[in-house]
């Protein structure tokens, strides 16, 4: 186990759950012929979302690392297919598990073409990308408004580790917008685990040394250091 809000047991149930309910999706897909174009996008997006949450629950689980990875390679047909302009909390912590499982999105074709497509810009995303070649950090939209921390992390290097110790301090509240906030409280199967997948795939990029904040609850320490 690596969650410490819920056990073994309910992770088992909600994995079940979920793959029940992709699975109806699926027969949807199937079974009506004629759906609205819009219908179809919905029904896929919730099957990658759900597929997600599958992938961070069975981390949370103490699932092996390598078979998350597998059943994450299984997954990033789901996410192409949906991926649009709009870079959500699902689709950046997606590419970001990516970076920690060391499965390189960006060697993907397919991938690059709809980055290209959609003018995707996103400082995080080129982050990722590039590692530490990053010109002008505060060119970006989404570190210049949302995340200024991120453009202090080059700005002030040696505190690099302090930086992100504060984010981690703060992170779950700083989600109180996201849709997941507070699942562990609710009655229903919906809480997945509390993982800063974002913060943690910046971690490994820009190799930041973590002995100060690897215990946080948040932090998937040996997703940071997967594979060595």
């Amino acid at each position: 186990m690596r969650d410490k809000l819920k056990n073994h047991d309910y992770f088992e149930l909600f994995v079940s759950k979920q793959f029940q309910r992709i699975n109806n999706f699926e027969k949807k897909l199937l079974d009506i012929e004629a759906l609205d174009e819009k219908i179809i996008r919905n029904i896929k997006n919730a099957i990658f979302k759900i597929s997600f949450e599958i992938l961070l629950a069975k981390y949370s689980k103490g699932e092996d690392i390598a078979l998350i990875r597998e059943d994450y390679m299984n997954t990033i047909p789901k996410y192409k297919a949906v991926f649009s302009e709009i870079i959500d909390v699902n689709s950046l912590q997606f590419i970001a598990l990516g970076v920690l499982l060391n499965v390189d999105l960006f060697d993907d074709k397919e991938f690059l073409s709809l980055l290209d497509k959609f003018e995707v810009s996103h400082g995080v995303i080129d982050i990722l990308m590039n590692k530490k070649n990053i010109t002008d950090i505060n060119s970006y939209k989404d570190i210049k408004q949302f995340r200024p921390w991120i453009a202090e992390l080059y700005q002030r290097s040696d505190d690099r580790d302090v930086i992100i110790s504060n984010q981690l301090s703060n992170w779950y509240r700083s989600q109180k917008g996201n849709y997941f906030y507070g699942f562990d409280k609710k009655p229903e199967l919906l809480y997945f685990g509390y993982w800063a997948l974002e913060i943690a795939a910046l971690v490994k990029v820009l190799n930041i040394p973590d002995d100060s904040f690897k215990d946080n609850k948040y932090y998937p320490y040996d997703l940071v250091h997967f594979g060595g």
